[in-house]
């Protein structure tokens, strides 16, 4: 998945910390309940959060978890990208 991240944004370590193969849907989950909505660059975290829950479901595509987040992940990263076009 294309990371549209804006020049010189850096994401949070939690965010960050998603990265990691060792991350889990409940990490996900956890970095979805922080994201500050009115943040300037929810739009940036959101996608970083979408990308880590699809690199989840990968590795997991049995888990309920991993789907259940993913679906919560994409909701997310799609109202934070129509905000941001309007």
């Amino acid at each position: 998945m294309e990371r549209p991240l804006d020049r010189g944004y850096i994401p949070p370590e939690h965010i960050l910390a998603l990265a990691k193969p060792d991350s889990t849907p409940h990490s996900i989950q956890e970095a979805i309940n922080t994201l500050d909505p009115n943040s300037a660059f929810a739009a940036q975290e959101s996608a970083e959060i979408l990308c880590a829950a699809e690199s989840i479901l990968r590795r997991m595509p049995e888990d309920e978890d991993a789907h259940a987040v993913m679906e919560r992940a994409l909701k997310i990263y799609h109202r934070h990208h129509l905000q941001q076009l309007n």
